[in-house]
Protein backbone atom coordinates (compact mmCIF):
# COMPACT_ATOMS: atom_id res chain seq x y z
CA UNK A 1 0.00 0.00 0.00
CA UNK A 2 2.80 2.44 0.83
CA UNK A 3 4.25 2.20 -2.69
CA UNK A 4 0.92 3.20 -4.28
CA UNK A 5 0.68 7.00 -4.26
CA UNK A 6 -3.11 6.98 -4.26
CA UNK A 7 -3.62 4.32 -1.61
CA UNK A 8 -1.08 5.92 0.69
CA UNK A 9 -3.10 9.15 0.59
CA UNK A 10 -6.01 7.33 2.23
CA UNK A 11 -3.67 5.77 4.77
CA UNK A 12 -2.06 9.13 5.64
CA UNK A 13 -5.45 10.82 5.87
CA UNK A 14 -6.67 8.14 8.27
CA UNK A 15 -3.60 8.63 10.49
CA UNK A 16 -3.07 12.41 10.50
CA UNK A 17 -6.07 13.90 8.67
CA UNK A 18 -6.73 15.24 5.19
CA UNK A 19 -5.37 18.69 6.10
CA UNK A 20 -1.84 17.32 5.70
CA UNK A 21 -2.32 16.04 2.16
CA UNK A 22 -1.20 17.97 -0.88
CA UNK A 23 -4.30 18.66 -3.02
CA UNK A 24 -4.96 16.14 -5.78
CA UNK A 25 -5.85 18.27 -8.82
CA UNK A 26 -6.56 15.56 -11.38
CA UNK A 27 -6.54 11.79 -11.67
CA UNK A 28 -6.69 9.75 -14.84
CA UNK A 29 -4.97 7.39 -17.22
CA UNK A 30 -4.96 9.41 -20.42
CA UNK A 31 -2.46 12.30 -20.49
CA UNK A 32 -4.39 14.02 -23.27
CA UNK A 33 -7.34 14.50 -20.89
CA UNK A 34 -5.35 16.49 -18.33
CA UNK A 35 -7.26 19.80 -17.97
CA UNK A 36 -4.23 22.10 -18.21
CA UNK A 37 -6.44 25.17 -18.58
CA UNK A 38 -8.00 24.42 -15.16
CA UNK A 39 -4.72 23.77 -13.33
CA UNK A 40 -2.80 26.41 -11.36
CA UNK A 41 0.31 28.05 -12.73
CA UNK A 42 2.63 25.74 -10.75
CA UNK A 43 2.03 22.02 -10.18
CA UNK A 44 3.66 18.60 -10.37
CA UNK A 45 2.58 15.69 -12.56
CA UNK A 46 3.34 12.35 -10.89
CA UNK A 47 2.67 8.82 -12.04
CA UNK A 48 1.21 6.35 -9.59
CA UNK A 49 3.25 3.32 -10.64
CA UNK A 50 6.84 4.45 -10.20
CA UNK A 51 9.26 6.99 -8.83
CA UNK A 52 11.41 9.53 -10.58
CA UNK A 53 8.83 10.19 -13.28
CA UNK A 54 7.75 13.59 -12.03
CA UNK A 55 7.18 16.55 -14.31
CA UNK A 56 7.52 19.81 -12.41
CA UNK A 57 5.62 22.67 -14.04
CA UNK A 58 6.79 26.12 -12.99
CA UNK A 59 4.70 28.04 -15.52
CA UNK A 60 1.61 26.39 -16.96
CA UNK A 61 1.46 28.90 -19.80
CA UNK A 62 4.90 27.87 -21.09
CA UNK A 63 4.71 24.07 -21.07
CA UNK A 64 4.82 22.06 -24.26
CA UNK A 65 1.80 19.78 -24.24
CA UNK A 66 3.35 17.61 -26.95
CA UNK A 67 6.41 16.96 -24.78
CA UNK A 68 4.27 16.26 -21.70
CA UNK A 69 2.03 13.85 -23.64
CA UNK A 70 5.00 12.06 -25.19
CA UNK A 71 6.81 11.77 -21.84
CA UNK A 72 3.78 10.46 -19.99
CA UNK A 73 2.84 8.03 -22.75
CA UNK A 74 6.40 6.63 -22.67
CA UNK A 75 6.32 6.39 -18.85
CA UNK A 76 2.87 4.78 -18.71
CA UNK A 77 3.84 2.10 -21.20
CA UNK A 78 6.77 0.91 -19.04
Amino acid sequence: MISDKLLVRDYAASKVGVNYLVPLLWLGGNPEKIPFDELPNKFVIKTNHGCGYNIIVFDNSKISLAIVYESLTRIISR
